[in-house]
């Protein structure tokens, strides 16, 4: 079996950071976002929902609504072949409805599921605290 493409997606109910381990072993941060970012229709071209069909935001966001994007988002790069593994780490509350939004095929790619809120720790802590899982 080749070499294996490692991401960490960690999040709240209102921020999300997503990170790839690098050849050197460490973690690079390949995006985040935040609930209080604007959300409105067509901001998201080409962004489609587990299901398949497009989405768009047309009113705040709640939390549990991000969750589901961040799942939504997550499960499109599985599909695209962007990484073999995931790393979960989140808060309970939004572990539970990641959970409950996560496809198949994204389940499918999680090695780790983390209870534990690591939406803002430091890059080299993370990398500590998910040691035994990277």
């Amino acid at each position: 079996m080749g070499k294996q493409t490692t991401w960490v997606a960690t999040f709240d109910g209102g921020e999300a950071r997503v990170f790839r381990k690098d050849a050197d072993g460490n973690l690079r941060e390949l995006e985040s976002e935040s609930l209080s970012a604007p959300h409105r229709a067509g901001d998201a071209p080409g962004e489609v929902r587990a299901d398949g069909e497009p989405k768009t935001y047309t009113e705040p966001m709640t939390e549990t609504g991000f969750v589901e994007k961040v799942a939504d988002r997550l499960a499109g790069r599985a599909r695209s072949g962007a990484f073999d593994r995931l790393i979960v780490a989140a808060g309970p509350k939004a572990l539970g409805e990641f959970r409950k939004v996560a496809p198949d095929p994204l389940r499918e790619k999680i090695v780790a599921e983390v209870d534990k809120d690591h939406v803002h720790t430091p890059v080299k802590q993370l990398e500590q605290a998910l040691s035994d899982h990277l």
